[in-house]
């Protein structure tokens, strides 16, 4: 049941990466002139300019930073960002960059799903593609505020168990009410295919 239970989450992070990587359902979507995983590429210029679209936009700042693991593979190491930290040995955490920047939450999309038909050879992917998104997410939900989405459940899980005697097998089902909507597009920025 709790294998089950991850998957019915890992199908609402992967309809919530849909979304989040959709640059055509955001107000505010570019691509870096210089992929970041070129040395000579500005990330700090491009992910400033980012932030001054959202606040131009909606007059918040972004408090919610989700990096794709493929692009935050070489966001990490690149030298501009480094530069920002004189004297660190190690690879700059999501906690180091999120203080760099100013942004109270950075996520790092780091899911995996099999996108091979079955039978065929595993073949593993990050669900987030090659992106940086940044939002204004309100820290309760409010009809006040924008908020760039929410995910709405209502209703309990349902988990229900069964035996059936002829093919001699326990049978678990487990599902959940949700929707994943985007309910401000101009609430974010998005900053699409960073790396090669």
């Amino acid at each position: 049941m709790e294998w089950l239970k991850d998957k019915l989450f890992l199908g609402i992070e992967r309809r919530v990466a849909a979304l989040v990587s959709n640059s055509s359902l955001w107000a505010s979507a570019s691509n870096p002139g210089t992929k970041w995983d070129n040395d000579a590429s500005d990330p700090i210029n491009d992910i400033e300019n980012a932030r001054d679209a959202l606040i131009q936009s909606i007059g918040r700042e972004p408090n919610v930073v989700v990096i794709s693991q493929g692009t935050w593979r070489y966001l990490r190491k690149h030298p501009d960002i480094r530069d920002l930290f004189k004297n660190v040995p190690k690879l700059i955490t999501p906690d180091m960059f999120a203080s760099a920047f100013d942004f109270p939450k950075v996520l790092i999309g780091k899911s995996l799903v099999n996108t091979a038909t079955e039978g065929r050879t595993v073949a593993m992917s990050y669900i987030w593609g090659d992106m940086l998104w940044m939002g204004y997410v309100p820290p309760r939900p409010s009809l006040m505020e924008p908020a760039a989405g929410y995910v709405f459940r209502w209703g309990a899980d349902e988990v229900k168990r069964f035996r059936q005697d002829l093919e001699e097998q326990d049978v678990f089902r487990v599902s959940h009410n949700v929707d994943e909507v985007i309910t401000a597009s101009d609430a974010a920025a998005i900053l699409g295919d960073c790396i090669t």
